[in-house]
């Protein structure tokens, strides 16, 4: 299995940490990886491209549907940041984008170290509309289908399709500025999925219901100049089972 971390750092790591090799895939369609007047040298490396999600918030603790609603980390989420920037602690960022709402602003600032940070409201997640705030539990039957469903607002929210299209705006240009460099990607539950989805070809109805990504789990995406993908996961501990 190959590595997620220096191996000096994955050998701390390994109490809290183990590493899950997802797969590795083929980049569907890939004129955005290679942009006309890009500087040759770093189009010859690949970018390596971590996927964050962030940390805990109140609503995350109570179960409720947050969507782009602005709620702040709350302690375990900080705690969650700080982990998660500990165990990248060897790894030099180049450039870190969270999106615009605070939860992940929060997490990114835990975890960028020197790099400089550019939040981009075009990775803020999507509007769950009337179930925001509800808990999740006791509208999951009528809440699911709706989210899963490619134009439905959700009564006022937005459609899976919009924020398709805005998460693969915001990735092509993230990978078409910084091929050959470390760049992290702070999102959400609904978001980063569509990321992942963007950069191996997967139709988003089948990225948000079959890529789960929990507060403190971190996504490591190799993109090469040519389009191939590969991904780890990191998960915690008391996930082994997803090894």
């Amino acid at each position: 299995m190959q590595t997620l971390f220096p191996t000096g750092l994955y050998r701390r790591a390994t109490r809290r940490f183990s590493l899950l090799l997802i797969a590795a895939l083929a980049l569907v369609g890939t004129p955005h990886v290679a942009t006309a007047g890009s500087d040759d040298a770093a189009m010859s490396a690949p970018m390596t491209l971590y996927v964050v999600r962030h940390g805990q918030t109140n609503w995350n603790l109570e179960g409720r549907i947050q969507g782009n609603t602005d709620n702040p980390l709350n302690e375990t989420g900080f705690e969650q940041a700080r982990t998660v920037g500990s165990q990248l602690g060897e790894i030099t960022l180049d450039h870190v984008y969270p999106s615009g709402l605070k939860r992940a602003i929060q997490t990114a600032e835990a975890i960028a170290g020197d790099a400089p940070i550019t939040p981009d409201p075009r990775l803020n997640e999507r509007s769950r509309g009337i179930y925001e705030g509800l808990v999740s539990a006791e509208v999951s039957d009528e809440f699911r289908p709706r989210f899963n469903a490619l134009d439905d607002d959700m009564d006022g929210g937005e459609s899976l399709r919009s924020i398709s299209e805005r998460i693969s705006e915001a990735t092509r240009e993230i990978v078409a500025q910084h091929m050959g460099e470390t760049v992290m990607v702070v999102g959400h539950s609904g978001v980063n999925p569509l990321v992942i989805a963007e950069l191996i070809g997967l139709p988003p109805e089948r990225a948000i219901s079959e890529i789960r990504q929990g507060n403190d789990e971190v996504y490591k995406l190799t993109v090469s100049p040519e389009g191939a993908v590969t991904i780890w996961k990191l998960i915690p501990e008391d996930r082994l089972e997803e090894l």
